[in-house]
Order: C-alpha cells, then structure tokens, then sequence
C-alpha cells in the first residue's frame, strides 16, 4: 500500500492530522447523537447558512473514501476493512481550510484472489456500499434532514473523474481491463437496494461544458448543488452548479478566463 497516495488522493490516513478540532468513528455518525454532534461542530466552522451544508460537504469528502476503497480492489488487488467501525472521521484546519481526514484505526484486509475475482468483487462491493456507506449517509441524513439521495448524488463525480485519471495510469493491458470491469460493476451492476435508492447512483450521465481554466477540455456539471452558496463567504454558486442557468454559467466562465487570461 502506498500511504502517501492514499493520503494524497483520497485523504485516507493511518495518523491523526495536525490541527484537528473533532474527531470520532465513523459508527458513531450512523445514530442521531453522534450525527448531531459531527453537524453541530461542522457547519459553523464552514460559516454554515444551515446544517444542510455541513452534510453535503460531508459526503462530498467521504466520496474519497469509496474511491479509495475502488482504487484498493483495482490497483493494490486488496480488499481493505474500511468499515465505519475501523474509521474516524477527524476535521482539521490544514492552513489553508477547514478539511476532513478519514483515519484507518488498523490497516487490515484480505489480498484479493484472482480465483473467482468477479464474483468476490461483486460481493465486497454490496457488502461496502450496502452495509457501511448506506447507513451512514441515511444516518447523517436523518438529523437534517436533509434527502439522502441527495448526499449519494453529491458523492458519485468523484468516483468519474478518479475513472478518468485511472484510465490514463493503468500500465498494462491487463489493469486496463481489470479498471473497466470493476468501473462496469459499480456503476451498472449493482443494484438499486444496495444503495436504498430506486435506481444505482453512480449510474449518472453528466452534462458536460469547457473547463474554464484548461482550454479545450470538457468537465462534468455536478448532478446536484453542494449548496456552498449557503454559507456566510463569497462563494457563492459553483460554475458547474446545475442550478445556474446557461446565461449565468456563461458570465461566471467569462470571468474565470478573464481573472487567467485565457480570453
């Protein structure tokens, strides 16, 4: 396992962070009084509007988790115990923002055998997504409440852009099919009750647009609105907030090239 790269990418560590304010088990965020106090300590430190936004930031974080948790079955061919009860979420003031880490209490697992290996990833991705992501994204949603579909879709963009970046690492043939299979799986095969939703959530088809900082590249428009405009800064509505009408969404790229002189 390459610590560093599951730090980097996908802020999963195996030490408590620098500047931590709040830390506790995941487990603890599936019942009201922990969820409650995760939110209630969250979403002033984000100059939260409302404690809606502490969940959607939440849930845009932990979509790191389920990447890394991808990312470990496709790469590192290893099934990792990223139970709730093996997790701790811990916010941090990393110097430049309030952020989330998630900690690993132990770094324990099972090496994934190529005997059977569609079967067995089938079978850790239900028991992943069903038993541990479901509840606590339902869990943390209850205390808003806030529509725990909502938190899912707020998750999956991550997940796509990781595909993305993992396409263009994978160094083999071999990988490259492994990838695809696994990807196929998560996003198409699994079924709607494992998520408790009516239909798969990752199975999103995006609208795409330029990406005002790389000319010529496309970027996804998130499914749902992280709700960053309800927070006491400047931030207002992102420019790939599907709330913007494509007026808005204009002026706000027009901006965005002109602040990078990219004209």
């Amino acid at each position: 396992m390459d610590t560093a790269y599951y730090e980097n990418q996908f802020f999963v560590v195996l030490e408590d962070q620098p500047g931590t304010l709040f830390g506790a088990s995941l487990s603890c965020l599936v019942g009201r009084q922990g969820a409650e106090a995760f939110i209630h300590t969250y979403a002033p430190l984000l100059k939260a509007l409302e404690p809606d936004v502490a969940a959607t930031y939440f849930a845009s974080w932990f979509g790191a988790v389920c990447t890394a948790f991808q990312y470990s079955l496709w790469h590192d061919s290893f099934i990792p115990d990223l139970s709730l009860e093996n997790m701790e979420v811990q916010i941090h003031d990393n110097g430049r923002r309030i952020a989330l880490a998630f900690r690993i209490k132990e770094w324990r697992g099972e090496q994934l055998s190529w005997l059977n290996r569609s079967d067995r990833v089938k079978e850790e991705m239900t028991l992943f997504y069903g038993r541990q992501v479901r509840p606590l994204l339902e869990g943390i949603a209850a205390v808003i409440p806030i529509h725990a579909g909502l938190l899912w879709s707020t998750m999956i963009t991550r997940m796509h852009y990781a595909k993305d970046r993992w396409l263009k690492e994978a160094q083999s043939e071999a990988e490259l099919s492994c990838l695809k299979h696994d990807m196929d799986m998560l996003f198409y095969d699994l079924e709607p009750h494992v998520f408790g939703r009516s239909r798969n959530p990752f199975n999103m088809q995006f609208r795409m647009m330029e990406n005002p900082k790389v000319p010529g590249e496309q970027m996804r428009i998130k499914p749902v609105c992280c709700l960053a405009y309800k927070t006491d800064t400047d931030h207002g509505y992102c420019y790939t907030c599907p709330r913007l009408t494509e007026p808005e969404r204009e002026e706000k790229v027009r901006r965005i090239k002109m602040e990078a002189g990219n004209h």
